[in-house]
């Protein structure tokens, strides 16, 4: 395990951080992908886009600028983006 990864794991063994499963949400998933075909949305930034549609109220933080200003077009203004 990489040293920089400890205070993750630590994170979630204390319940402070859950890991969200999407087993049951697949197909969409892959909505997300057909979605944004013309960007070749992979299906890491797929998988935070149905999470942001399941849980509205949290936001999404990313440094993926370029992205996500384009899938959060038209979404509530929930996205996070660190200054540049």
């Amino acid at each position: 395990m990489l040293k920089g990864s400890l205070p993750l794991f630590e994170l979630i063994e204390t319940g402070l951080l859950q890991v969200a499963s999407l087993k049951d949400a697949l197909s969409s998933v892959q909505v997300q992908i057909a979605r944004y075909r013309d960007r070749q949305v992979d299906f890491a930034d797929a998988c935070l886009l149905v999470l942001a549609d399941r849980h509205p109220r949290l936001p999404l933080i990313t440094v993926d600028r370029a992205d996500f200003v384009v899938y959060f077009r038209g979404r509530t203004k929930r996205l996070t983006l660190p200054p540049a």
